[in-house]
């Protein structure tokens, strides 16, 4: 019940030597549905954005027990990671992560299988393995391997770090499954609005500046507050790769809203010649 947006840009270095240095907008609404879904993630920033390390920093979605879940395994995991690799290859070391994520997913999935079985049936899921074969008909047996297969996270998440010259954005779904996008990537259920939006333009994060990517995210998530479980407040902060950290305020924030909503509400005129519209004879027989 809610958005989150990630897509990186290149920033100048502080210092003005060298190539410009990669950073990331990430963005985050601040709407919680209450109901037989309860738990979704909450209102605050702290909940839907989790900094794990200076260098890396999670975008959660989804019912909020179900993402404390996922971040439970998914933290611990990277901060030991990190520790354990520095200096790698970049290569390597994104190689490394998208392992250790697919291992988090794979855990924390089966501890979903397993507290399923034990509440509902009765057994655990190592047992149902080891005897179900002997103790449930054929019919029976599948029926439970059904289950297991709609068992899923209740969360999505976006992982984003920087290794080498890069922003790594990577998600995983409620499926478990862990992708390493090639630009921006969006959770929660405005993402598919988000996603068709910063679809419309090539993006080429190397050469982008910050405020065309600000103004571009900013967009898509003023876009997918159409979704009524997206909220209309917003949180906009800027990553960098040293853990440099800077949050979009209101006085900039408040014009460039309105700026965007303008722009959203404009039809462009383009007229169209009438000789481009000729007269079709109507089909005697319709299908249906």
């Amino acid at each position: 019940m809610t958005l989150c947006i990630a897509a990186p840009y290149e920033a100048p270095r502080a210092d003005g030597k060298g190539n410009d240095a990669p950073a990331v907008v990430i963005c985050v609404d601040s709407l919680a549905v209450l109901g037989e879904s309860a738990g979704a993630v909450s209102v605050t920033d702290t909940d839907k954005i989790r900094w794990i390390t200076p260098n890396t920093t999670l975008l959660i979605a989804g019912q909020l027990s179900a993402a404390d879940g996922v971040v439970g395994e998914v933290a611990p995991a990277i901060r030991q990671y990190e520790a354990a690799n520095i200096g790698t290859d970049p290569d390597l070391y994104v190689d490394g992560l998208l392992k250790v994520l697919k291992e988090c997913m794979q855990r924390r999935k089966a501890v979903l299988v397993d507290e399923h079985f034990k509440l509902h049936h009765g057994f655990s899921f190592n047992e149902f393995r080891e005897k179900a074969r002997e103790r449930f008909t054929e019919g029976h047996y599948i029926e439970l391997w059904n289950e297991v297969r709609q068992i899923h996270l209740a969360a999505d998440t976006i992982v984003i770090t920087f290794a080498g010259d890069e922003a790594v954005i990577i998600r995983t779904d409620v499926q478990g499954g862990v992708h390493w996008e090639e630009h921006y990537a969006t959770i929660g259920t405005g993402s598919s609005i988000a996603n068709a939006f910063l679809a419309q333009r090539d993006y080429y994060e190397y050469g982008m500046v910050r405020d065309e990517c600000v103004y571009r995210v900013f967009e898509a998530k003023i876009a997918a507050e159409r979704n009524v479980y997206v909220g209309s407040s917003t949180s906009i902060f800027i990553l960098r790769e040293n853990g440099a950290l800077a949050g979009f305020d209101y006085d900039g924030e408040g014009p460039l809203r309105d700026a965007i909503r303008q722009r959203l509400r404009e039809t462009p005129e383009h007229p169209i010649d009438n000789k481009h519209f000729t007269p079709v004879e109507r089909p005697k027989r319709l299908r249906g």
